[in-house]
C-alpha cells in the first residue's frame, strides 16, 4: 500500500496523570501511527482538567516532544474540564 502524501499530525492528550502524544499520517479512516510517547505528570500539575502547574506541564510536554521525536508541528487536541458548558453571565 502506498503511502499517503498527506502531512502528518500529532494528536494530543493532556490528563491528570500524564501527557500522551501520537503522530499519524494519512486520511481518516486510513490512519498510520508513526510515532508516540508518553510521560508522567507531577502530581496535582493538572486537576480536573484546568493547568494549575504550567512550568510542570511545559516540562512534560518538552519531554515528550523529544522522547517522540515528533516531526509535524500540526498538533490537535481536545479540551474538556468542569469550566467548560458552565454559563457565565
Amino acid at each position: 500500500m502506498a503511502r499517503s502524501t498527506s502531512r502528518p499530525v500529532v494528536g494530543l492528550d493532556i490528563g491528570s496523570l500524564g501527557i500522551r502524544a501520537v503522530e499519524l499520517s494519512g486520511e481518516p479512516g486510513h490512519w498510520t501511527m508513526e510515532r508516540a510517547a508518553s510521560a508522567d505528570l507531577a502530581r496535582g500539575s493538572v486537576v480536573n482538567g484546568a493547568v494549575r502547574d504550567p512550568k510542570a506541564v511545559a516540562d512534560t510536554l518538552r519531554t515528550v516532544w523529544k522522547q517522540g521525536r515528533f516531526t509535524s508541528s500540526r498538533v490537535r487536541f481536545g479540551i474538556t474540564n468542569s469550566e467548560i458548558g458552565r454559563a457565565h453571565v
